[in-house]
């Protein structure tokens, strides 16, 4: 942390005494921590309802309640805001007077980043000094722990939109030729370094990816004469090649091409078929009878080079597609021997279960406009009714909130009336 070298400049205005002052509250920092530890085992304050307003006005109040006025009074929300900005000012003025380029002996203390923990003595005292004096409410306590309070709380929310300026070490402002005598003697050629060098073309840190590519290309040598794979069409080449392009576009010109047969060089390997044996006295196949419920034999397929001829013939002759996949069945249901569907295979959707409200819900707005959504939108989900609400307009949200103050002075629920 950084410490002040000298004195503080700024000068604290005389304390108030407190027997003078006997309505003033949270005097000391002690009775203000019980005061909210009270506060936040008796529940707190009562909820503020949906609207936004209430909701601000009430973490303000919990946030900033210990700065009361001579009566003992919490102070107005306009007040807060002007003392908030207050310290906005001043964290300014602590980052405007900060310049690391100046000499270390008239160089401004650095601004804080925590103040807690890097404000120093000097800026605790110009902040206090400039509350105490703008706002009298201010003094009423002991040691100023208010406007310490106050810098803990406000600081961060600064930061979060005016970071703190870093001190720069001292070398990087140092000229070359400006150091001492001792040093003049040394290499003019050497090249003073800087924080961002710019790379030419003929850099050897440049040449990172070329040299990558060139290990690529010798670990992945070229073999033209390599036919392409016959499933995934790919060739061994370090460039696509306009063979693989036009592969690529009609990938069912593999399967007719020559070039992906079996190698001159190579023996296509049969494959051996497992035939029943058969016994001796058995009749040969053609004289068997033929079952007319078995399956057609399959007929062989033809060797034609031409596919287009058998996937449209002209005139009226059988259309068969023999490149085409199998189609197959994807119907959730099946039929039965009477043509009805089997329920065993079908499933029902589950759809988002419908928005219900009964007695035992809460007494809020947002229950009653629910309620009332609900009789005009019949099975609506929560989902749905969400959307609603975040687009109901302000003044409808705060009639419900009405609607629903009122139930609970009457002690009714959610489905009762108000007279």
């Amino acid at each position: 942390m950084h410490t002040p070298t000298g004195s503080s400049s700024a000068t604290l205005l005389p304390p108030f005494d407190q027997e003078k002052y006997p309505s003033a509250k949270f005097w000391y920092q002690r009775e203000w921590k019980q005061y909210k530890k009270a506060k936040r085992h008796a529940g707190g304050i009562s909820n503020p309802g949906e609207d936004a307003d209430e909701k601000s006005k009430l973490i303000k109040e919990l946030a900033f309640g210990y700065l009361t006025d001579k009566n003992g009074e919490r102070v107005s929300l306009e007040a807060i805001d002007a003392v908030r900005d207050c310290c906005r000012q001043t964290y300014t003025s602590f980052d405007t007077a900060y310049n690391p380029h100046a000499p270390v002996e008239h160089r401004a203390e650095l601004p804080p980043k925590k103040w807690k923990k890097e404000a120093t003595l000097n800026q605790r005292t110009t902040l206090r000094r400039e509350l105490e004096s703008r706002f009298e409410f201010m003094r009423f306590c002991a040691d100023g722990w208010k406007s310490e309070r106050l810098a803990i709380d406000t600081l961060p929310g600064f930061r979060q939109k005016h970071p703190a300026p870093r001190p720069l070490p001292d070398e990087q402002f140092t000229r070359p030729g400006a150091g001492d005598s001792d040093n003049s003697d040394s290499s003019d050629d050497e090249p003073v370094r800087t924080s961002r060098t710019r790379k030419h073309a003929d850099d050897g840190r440049n040449s990172g990816s070329k040299r990558r590519r060139e290990t690529v290309i010798q670990q992945r040598p070229t073999n033209v004469n390599e036919a392409a794979e016959p499933l995934s069409h790919r060739q061994d080449l370090t460039e696509t090649s306009s063979r693989q392009i036009r592969l690529l576009a009609n990938p069912l010109h593999t399967l007719f091409d020559g070039d992906n047969g079996p190698r001159p060089d190579r023996e296509p390997t049969p494959t051996p078929t497992a035939r029943p044996a058969e016994p001796e006295d058995s009749t040969a196949a053609s004289d068997r009878p033929r079952d007319p419920d078995a399956e057609p034999p399959l007929q062989e397929e033809s060797t034609d080079d031409a596919p287009g001829r058998q996937l449209a013939t002209a005139g009226g002759g059988e259309n068969v597609d023999r490149l085409s996949p199998p189609i197959i069945q994807t119907s959730s249901s099946r039929e039965n021997g009477d043509g009805q569907t089997s329920g065993s295979m079908a499933k029902k959707g589950k759809g988002p279960k419908p928005l219900k409200f009964d007695e035992n819900s809460p007494v809020t707005a947002r229950t009653l406009c629910g309620i009332d959504w609900c009789e005009a939108n019949p099975g609506g989900s929560a989902v749905q009714f969400k959307t609603y609400w975040d687009g109901l307009p302000k003044d409808d949200k705060k009639d419900y909130d009405k609607k629903a103050r009122a139930l609970k002075a009457a002690g009714k629920g959610p489905l009762d009336t108000v007279n």
